[in-house]
Parts: structure tokens; sequence; C-alpha cells
């Protein structure tokens, strides 16, 4: 039975080993071969889940004796594995930045630092604070913009869906 596990552990660490390769080229290629590479990671991944739950099947028949030490060594992949997602995951939310900015234009990103340099992408002072107010008065006058409407009688029979009204805030 462990030698299943052993053999399975040797497919473990070839796969784990080729896909964190893939992982990390991922953000420094483009177009359809970068697109090929993904749904070959996210192919791999799913391999691996499947020889997981493979040894998860071969340590539940080992012997209570040695049980201890093969439940140690799947749990170490089973964490390895999670690792790897996350790094794909991250891998991938780089490459959606990438389309994102191709779609869009290199210059949409880089308009948004232009006008504010000290701001990132997309954050921005307000322009419709009074200037002669200390920062921390942005936070003094911070209320719910957001507060419940009166409920009314319905006539229908469904049951009313919770409103909101938006009320426009000025800092007094």
């Amino acid at each position: 039975m462990s030698s299943d596990f052993e053999t399975y552990e040797q497919d473990f660490g070839t796969i784990t080993a080729d896909i964190t390769n893939k992982i990390g080229r991922i953000p420094k290629i483009s177009g359809e071969e970068k697109t090929q590479l993904v749904l070959n990671v996210d192919k791999q991944l799913e391999e691996v889940r499947e020889l997981l739950e493979q040894m998860d099947l071969e340590v539940r028949e080992i012997p209570v004796q040695s049980r201890a030490m093969y439940n140690s060594r799947l749990k170490s992949y089973k964490q390895e594995m999670e690792k790897l997602e996350k790094d794909f995951k991250r891998s991938r939310i780089a490459y959606s930045d990438e389309v994102r900015n191709e779609l869009l234009g290199d210059d949409a990103s880089s308009s948004e630092s232009q006008d504010h340099p000290e701001s990132g992408p997309g954050l921005h002072p307000r322009s419709d604070h009074p200037s002669h107010h200390h920062p921390g008065h942005l936070f003094q006058c911070a209320r719910p913009l957001i507060s419940p409407l009166p409920t009314y009688a319905h006539t229908h029979t469904s049951s009313p869906t919770p409103r909101t009204h938006i009320q426009p805030h000025t800092c007094d």
C-alpha cells in the first residue's frame, strides 16, 4: 500500500514542480501563449487534486501504527497545493490587470497617475471638500450616507423588499 502512496508522492513532486515553473512564466508572456499556459496550469492543478484524493484513500488503508507519518506528509502536500493555488490566482490577477490595460490602453492608467502623482490609480483627493479644513475634519463630518426609507403598507401579497435612500452629504 505505501508503495502506491510513494508513487503518488513522486507524481505530485513532478507535477507541482512543473506548475511552479509555469506559474512563474505566466506574467512574463502574453497573448495566446499565455492563455494556453493558464489553461494548462489549471488542468495540472486538477490532476494534483486528484492525486491528493488518491493519497488520502491510500492513507486510510495503511495500518494504524504507520498512518500518522503518512497523514503528516499528506497534510504538508495539501498545504503546498493551497500555496500553489494562491500563487496561480495571483499570477492570473496580474494577467487580468495586463489584459485590462491592453483593452483600456496604457495611457488610461498613466493619465490617472499624472493627474495626482501622490495618489495611486483610481485614488484622488476630494475636490468637493473645503481646503480650509484640517485633514481630521474629513473624519469628523463623516456620517452614514444610506438610511432606510419609511415602510408603507402594501396592498399586494408579496413581501416588500427593503428599500434604501441615498442622502446627499454636506459638511457643515
